[in-house]
């Protein structure tokens, strides 16, 4: 049975989900950042919440619902990345961008994981 590295993953997805909420306060001024960062909040808070159950089901043996659960962590990053893309004006600084990135490879690494059981 693989070893649950769940709170590691959590705890990487809050630390984003706090930088992006303080992106967002710095942001106030302008509204089309603020909604961007906003909206990645919501999406790393959900993929908090989808890592946490992927880490139970992960000690029920139950690899289908990890999958599924990581991989709607995974979306969750890929949204909050293609929304702050189409925004023009709206930038992330290189230390969130490249926890967003770790976050995506580890997200894939751990699905390829998965589909071995």
């Amino acid at each position: 049975m693989p070893q649950c590295k769940g709170p590691k993953n959590v705890h990487r997805v809050s630390k984003l989900s706090f930088n992006i909420l303080d992106l967002a306060n710095r942001a106030s001024h302008d509204g089309g950042s603020r909604k961007a960062y906003e909206d990645c909040k919501s999406l790393f808070s959900k993929a908090t919440k989808e890592l946490e159950s992927a880490a139970k089901e992960i000690k029920n043996n139950d690899y289908d619902r990890v999958d599924r659960f990581v991989f709607g962590a995974h979306m969750c990053n890929l949204k909050c990345y293609g929304n702050i893309e189409k925004g023009n004006d709206v930038e992330i600084p290189i230390g969130v961008k490249s926890e967003m990135m770790v976050f995506e490879e580890l997200s894939e690494a751990g699905m390829r994981i998965i589909e071995r059981f």
